[in-house]
């Protein structure tokens, strides 16, 4: 499918170039996008400038040709680095398991992991998803399995696993929460030196979140136990 490209000014320094096809009605997406993409631009107002990339997708084949394999029909979007893909609004009830009233908080959902992007390249995989999921209010009531709760605190709390094994392991539903409680215990200038710790070593990245956080390893585990256990508890 041929597409167009359409450039949308979404702040000083702010830019989206968006790649829609024929048939799409340009005008209503492009203000579903600047919707989508406000929360984050108000979280993350440190990053003074950003240009990034948005293009709609009409068909899971050309998806999964996208990113060079079979998704599942739950995926509806894919960062890469500094633009996304999206179904485009009208298809996305076709081709995916969610409805059109959710190409908004995917958009911020998206938009997000982009920024947190631009402001470290090494981040963290579950800070980058739960912070996704929180400004995109994309609210997690699942109940977490206690199996769950110990393969995160061992291979992802300080470090990124295998982001399939994260994906298996409950790490959305764990990432939206333990965020969501950091977010109502810190201030949001604490959340932005998180997500600037660097986790290319284990060692340093827990030394430098203890010390955000103001609290040995020990405390920091048991405390972020007990908030995913009281979850699991329901």
């Amino acid at each position: 499918m041929k597409k167009e490209a359409l450039t949308i000014n979404v702040g000083a320094n702010k830019t989206v170039r968006l790649l829609f096809g024929n048939g799409s009605k340009a005008r209503e997406i492009v203000d579903l996008i600047k919707k989508g993409i406000q929360g984050p631009l108000n979280y993350f107002n440190n990053i003074e400038r950003i240009s990034f990339g948005v293009e709609l997708i009409y068909s899971r084949e050309e998806f999964d040709k996208i990113v060079g394999y079979e998704t599942e029909r739950w995926v509806t979007a894919h960062s890469f680095g500094n633009r996304f893909i999206i179904f485009e609004p009208s298809e996305i009830e076709k081709h995916t398991s969610h409805s059109r009233n959710e190409f908004v908080p995917i958009v911020s959902h998206e938009t997000s992991h982009i920024l947190l992007r631009k402001l470290n390249a090494d981040f963290c995989t579950w800070m980058n998803e739960g912070i996704a999921q929180n400004i995109a209010d994309q609210r997690r009531g699942e109940k977490i399995d206690p199996t769950n709760i110990s393969y995160f605190l061992d291979e992802c709390l300080f470090k990124n696993s295998n982001y399939k094994k994260f994906i298996s392991r409950q790490g959305y539903e764990i990432s939206y929460k333990l965020i969501r409680f950091l977010m109502n215990e810190y201030s949001k200038e604490t959340i932005i030196k998180l997500f600037e710790v660097k986790y290319g070593f284990v060692k340093s990245s827990e030394k430098n979140i203890c010390r955000i956080l103001g609290a040995r390893k020990s405390e920091l585990i048991a405390k972020f136990s007990m908030v995913l256990k009281n979850s699991a508890n329901g």
